[in-house]
């Protein structure tokens, strides 16, 4: 992961991005690494019987108990192989020595993971329809936190107790409750259970769950129908970052994953929300972002960039990150004498052009001097039955002779 800002993970489509947070979330997401059992689609070229899949993901500051004491744990391990009959589905944990042991929860409760789809759907992660949407983890853990004091959760409910006084003056209320319970007790008399009224607003298992988060203008609540994609994509990242950040702080660590903030964004807009993710980073939360647009593509932090590719003679799916360092001694045996770590990002953030972003998502570029040819090659090479933009391949003009190399 980059020191700072959000891992940008960038490449066509198909080429195996959301493979990627898909291993991601089944090490670290809400449902146990061990019960996932692959389905045929799963595995490389659908061969389950020749392609055993594994997950590594290497971790930092998490530890684990054991009988053998505590031990600071320094990768995750989930493998699924269909010729193990006795444990084909594994979650372990490895230590930095190689030992490996059995995962348990206590350690990935250190590490969780949050996913912002492609679709916010963000009146879904509001409500409580699911125990997993956003807002109903986000409860769950204040819960947690508040009935940890005996005597809040003491103070609390005399606080209920007197808002349910007031109902009561009511006295169509109370009598509709007074009849309510007599007509339950008539018609389920051999019953277990039978009806009564709460309208103390609060549920004792997770006192927060009252809590309605709701779209507002000029100090007026609105309706979710009235947002429009865009605003209501853009509201889903806001209050996934505030529920990673307040989920995170002094707790644990959380990976926050948006796939594609693009979508549905006018090209401004894509820009703005760009520069805006690139600064959100810290605090116990890394961010990861897969992405089609260029907006998202922060040249001046090149190790934050990984392109993901087909390639190999059966497809498989190649990513390429480079660090600072390694990226400036490619560009030394290059000729670039001058590339250094700590110049390289300054140095493209400043130089690059729009067409340079592009062109890292193409199949193949063909870098042209100017603007006049960038327009002239690909009119030559469609006459020829050559359409470069159905094979994904970019002209992009370097400005000048000397900068081809650029």
């Amino acid at each position: 992961m980059p020191e700072k800002g959000p891992l940008v993970i960038f490449g066509e489509n198909n080429a195996g991005k959301s493979n990627i947070i898909r291993a991601l979330d089944i090490v670290l997401g809400e449902t146990w690494p061990g019960s996932f059992h692959p389905e045929d689609h799963d595995f490389h070229l659908r061969d389950p019987q020749q392609t055993p899949i594994q997950v590594n993901l290497q971790v930092d500051d998490v530890m684990m108990s054991s009988r053998a004491g505590t031990m600071a744990v320094a990768e995750f391990l989930w493998a699924f192989d269909p010729e193990d009959g006795d444990r084909p589905c594994r979650f372990d944990v490895g230590d930095a020595q190689g030992a490996v042991l059995w995962g348990n929860s206590a350690c990935r409760e250190q590490l969780a993971c949050a996913i912002v789809g492609a679709d916010r759907r963000l009146h879904y992660q509001l409500s409580y329809t699911s125990k997993w949407t956003l807002l109903a983890r986000l409860m769950r853990k204040f819960h947690e936190r508040l009935v940890a004091d005996p005597d809040r959760v003491d103070r609390l409910q005399a606080s209920f107790d007197s808002v349910v006084a007031i109902f009561h003056e009511v006295e169509e209320f109370s009598r509709f409750g007074d009849e309510l319970r007599r007509m339950a007790g008539e018609f389920a008399s051999n019953l277990k259970y039978g009806l009564d009224l709460d309208f103390s607003a609060y549920d004792p298992s997770n006192y927060y769950r009252s809590l309605r988060v709701q779209p507002t203008s000029d100090g007026q609540v609105r309706s979710f129908d009235e947002l429009g994609t865009g605003q209501e994509q853009i509201l889903a990242v806001a209050f996934a970052y505030a529920f990673a950040r307040a989920y995170a702080v002094g707790d644990a660590g959380l990976v926050m994953v948006i796939e594609e903030p693009e979508a549905h964004l006018h090209p401004l807009a894509q820009e703005w929300l760009g520069r805006k993710i690139s600064e959100l980073h810290g605090d116990g939360v890394q961010m990861i972002v897969t992405t089609h647009s260029p907006a998202f593509v922060d040249l001046g932090n090149p190790g934050a960039l990984a392109c993901v590719r087909k390639g190999g003679i059966d497809g498989e799916t190649i990513v390429t990150q480079h660090s600072r360092r390694a990226l400036a001694e490619s560009l030394q045996q290059r000729g670039a004498s001058g590339a250094t770590g700590a110049n390289i990002g300054p140095f493209y953030a400043a130089s690059a052009t729009s067409e340079h972003v592009a062109g890292m998502f193409a199949r193949a570029c063909v870098v042209v001097e100017g603007p006049s040819e960038a327009l002239a090659l690909p009119q030559l090479l469609d006459t020829a039955g050559l359409d470069v933009l159905a094979l994904g391949i970019a002209v992009i003009p370097s400005g000048v002779v000397g900068a081809i190399a650029r």
